[in-house]
């Protein structure tokens, strides 16, 4: 579901096996579809979100989230890859490991190793990346032999032709996993670093381009989740800005105090959390004026926030009779 300028232009996405397209929905057909769809309290969310009338731009933010995905190379510029390169030397600093095993979960294209190279620290570091997508393996490894120092494996497929790690990093991944997928990638995660390391999840809260179906957790939305799951974690969440006015940023690290249980353990946990999820991010759109955001990004920020709760919402539809 996408919505135009005012509340009463609303736009479906139909769906086919080859591409997505966008179609008006008339004026009296809109309301009940958002109502039906999503209830009562996401609709006034919506409205009020829409209600300053500048959301041409959000509507076109929300069609570029449907077209073809692909992995964004990033530089060693980028606000992201310079918050990474802090964290890294931070903990290899702390650390009296003589060689960190870093595993890189949705790899991509690598930019990672932009982060390592900027921290200085490549010298301390095994690098393993795990990529599914055999297209990026060709520069995932011509960028591990150009980073100076450092140590590598060859790409994995899956995380599960891992041992172990100090690190697991998932950065801007999880936000396009399916439920099932994303709570069993956690639980891997937390069995390779338990007793040993961190799981570092670092993600932009910024509409993602070709993921129309995405669903982001925040550190609370994860300490909720952990909660209920009855897990032993120690978790922590920073929240910070690309830059003065920029995208939010956020990274949790989630530490596992006690063997980390079978992921149906954490799938329920989540279950459990995801009416408390939408709530949180429904007020968090219709309630955050955004004034800490530059005037220019927050059409782009609003879209995300719109996108999130109707796909939170689907979430809860889609999972909450689900028996786990």
């Amino acid at each position: 579901m996408i919505a135009s300028q005012r509340g009463n232009e609303l736009y479906l996405l139909e769906r086919n096996s080859k591409e997505q397209k966008p179609k008006r929905v008339n004026d009296e057909d809109s309301v009940q579809v958002i109502r039906s769809l999503y209830g009562e309290p996401t609709y006034r969310s919506v409205l009020n979100a829409l209600s300053d009338y500048s959301s041409t731009a959000v509507l076109s933010y929300l069609v570029e989230c449907t077209v073809s995905p692909q992995a964004i190379q990033r530089g060693a510029g980028d606000p992201q890859i310079q918050q990474l390169a802090m964290w890294i030397q931070g903990y290899a600093q702390k650390s009296s490991s003589k060689l960190l095993t870093f595993v890189d979960i949705g790899a991509g294209n690598g930019d990672l190793l932009d982060a390592i190279c900027a921290s200085g620290c490549g010298h301390q570091i095994m690098y393993i990346p795990v990529e599914p997508n055999e297209r990026y393996w060709e520069s995932i490894q011509m960028r591990m032999r150009q980073t100076a120092n450092l140590e590598f494996q060859d790409v994995r497929k899956t995380a599960k032709d891992v041992k172990d790690a100090d690190v697991v990093f998932l950065v801007n991944v999880l936000h396009e996993l399916d439920l099932h997928t994303r709570v069993e990638l956690i639980s891997q995660s937390l069995g390779l670093t338990y007793d040993r390391g961190v799981v570092v999840i670092h993600e932009v809260a910024n509409l993602p381009i070709g993921e129309a179906d995405f669903v982001m957790w925040s550190g609370e939305d994860l300490r909720t989740i952990f909660e209920n799951a009855k897990m032993q974690i120690y978790i922590t969440s920073a929240r910070t800005k690309s830059r003065p006015g920029g995208w939010p940023i956020e990274t949790i690290c989630i530490k596992a105090l006690e063997p980390p249980p079978e992921s149906n353990r954490l799938l329920k946990g989540a279950i459990l959390s995801l009416p408390g999820i939408l709530k949180r991010w429904t007020d968090e759109l219709a309630l955050n004026p955004m004034s800490d955001i530059r005037k220019e990004l927050r059409d782009r920020i609003k879209a995300f926030r719109m996108a999130q709760v109707a796909n939170l919402s689907v979430w809860n539809q889609k999972y909450g009779a689900l028996k786990v």
